[in-house]
């Protein structure tokens, strides 16, 4: 339980059927009232925080701060490279963010893919109407590898969390399987109306999930 002595006020968890907020208040009852009000529903419980819980939403806090994910999401097009055979869409364990064409915004990352025999560098064209952001190394990569996605969904999680988390619950109800997950993300994603993902991690990437928005410019072998 954390207390705040100036006000008087301690931390409260209030928790609803699916997701659970935090907040601050001098009593139960204040509690209850300003949780209903920010869950939109009826809480079923109500008791002070413990220390992992206002551990674990000051993390959401500073990802949300240090992703910079306002809004989550842009209208995005341009070129880019993507190595391979086409614009072809990647799919299993190796489509961490999607099922979708890949596209580098640097062609030096392109350059860091491996090129099998017979493959190309091809410079392309895409355009996303409305991307899912994931900014900073806190939000991209194997988060299932963390405990992040066994957490309830939350208010001011991300979209792209949002997102991970529902594929998650979907992937676990038949046990953990990374291809499975990704293929759920992938439908979460366009259940939000998004048609790709924007990536920035130190490099930058798309995700574009119609192959037919990703035109070829040119091609170097």
């Amino acid at each position: 339980m954390e207390t705040n002595d100036k006000q008087r006020t301690s931390t409260y968890y209030v928790a609803g059927l699916a997701r659970y907020v935090l907040v601050q208040a001098s009593s139960p009852g204040e509690a209850r009232d300003k949780g209903q009000e920010e869950l939109g529903r009826s809480a079923i419980t109500v008791r002070h925080a413990t220390r992992e819980e206002i551990d674990l939403q000051a993390v959401h806090d500073r990802m949300l701060r240090e992703s910079r994910l306002v809004p989550n999401y842009r209208a995005l097009s341009g070129t880019g490279w993507r190595v391979g055979s086409g614009v072809r869409v990647a799919k299993g364990v190796y489509a961490s963010e999607g099922h979708g064409v890949y596209v580098a915004l640097d062609e030096e990352l392109a350059d860091l893919f491996h090129r099998g025999p017979g493959s190309s560098k091809f410079k392309v064209r895409f355009s996303l109407r409305r991307a899912c952001e994931a900014i900073g190394d806190v939000v991209v990569g194997a988060l299932h590898e963390t405990d992040l996605l066994e957490q309830p969904e939350i208010p001011s999680d991300p979209d792209w969390i949002k997102a991970n988390k529902r594929a998650f619950l979907l992937t676990m109800k038949r046990g953990w399987d990374e291809v499975a997950f990704n293929r759920h993300l992938t439908h979460v994603l366009k259940q939000m109306r998004f048609d790709g993902v924007y990536v920035s991690s130190g490099w930058e990437w798309v995700v574009v999930f119609d192959p037919s928005r990703v035109e070829i410019l040119e091609e170097r072998r």
